[in-house]
């Protein structure tokens, strides 16, 4: 990490966690919040009853056919309304123009 901190390369960055099932809407919201400030990669164990809000989620299942494994995966994209960023300089609609 050290012979990074000059370079303008970022490393890569990543959460795992398992047991996802035991956390809450909050929790996960708050998980979520964290990736995103600090620019993480989040991975998550859970089961299919939690759905993916932001991001893509990879559903992966294990086959066995005729005595030989197979992983199917599939990949669901996040649900959750993007919001518009706008570029430092720019206004928006909402933003009343300053009078010159």
């Amino acid at each position: 990490a050290r012979r990074l901190r000059g370079k303008d390369i970022s490393p890569c960055r990543l959460l795992f966690l398992d047991e996802a099932a035991r956390l809450d809407a909050r929790s996960i919201a708050t998980l979520f919040e964290l990736c995103e400030r600090l620019q993480m990669q989040l991975i998550i164990a859970a089961p299919e009853n939690i759905s993916p809000e932001k991001g893509t989620t990879y559903k992966l299942v294990r086959k066995v056919f005729q005595n030989t494994e197979h992983v199917h995966v599939v990949g669901l994209r996040g649900f959750a309304p993007q919001l518009p960023e706008t570029l430092p300089g720019t206004q928006t609609e909402d933003t009343p123009s300053e009078a010159s």
